[in-house]
């Protein structure tokens, strides 16, 4: 199947108006970005939602487990959802761009297509998108 693996940011209100979307993914994790402080926070809450076989604390060890995921149910769709995506790492826009273009340049792609190509065909691609949600107050 061909998936077209997507990062969107979204205003909290038409995030609300999306409240289906959910349903349409067999795994979510959502995550509110004003508990996600620093970047070993930002790492233990995917470890513990993907189950990560080794503590991540580093970009490079997220990315890699982020692209495995082979310890983890092959078929599942997974939907990302941070909230307030603006407040992530305390409002640190040089943090918040490095954890989205890890989204975007490196995981995504792959679970698209590339993954075919590194595992010679024993995974497949996956449905797999992240939704940034900004501040309800805070809209862009």
């Amino acid at each position: 199947m061909n998936y077209i693996n997507k990062l969107t940011y979204v205003s909290y209100d038409g995030f609300i108006e999306m409240d289906n979307l959910r349903n349409n993914y067999d795994s979510v994790l959502e995550l509110d970005c004003k508990d996600i402080t620093t970047e070993d926070k930002f790492w233990f809450y995917f470890g513990l939602y993907f189950n990560f076989p080794t503590r991540v604390d580093n970009w490079a060890a997220f990315s890699d487990w982020m692209r495995d995921l082979a310890f983890w149910d092959r078929n599942k769709s997974i939907l990302i959802i941070f909230k307030n995506i603006d407040e992530l790492f305390c409002r640190n826009l040089t943090l918040q761009s490095l954890a989205m273009s890890v989204f975007w340049e490196e995981v995504l792609p792959y679970w698209e297509n590339e993954v075919i190509k590194v595992t010679s065909g024993s995974m497949q691609p996956r449905q797999f998108d992240v939704y940034c949600v900004m501040s309800q107050y805070d809209d862009f």
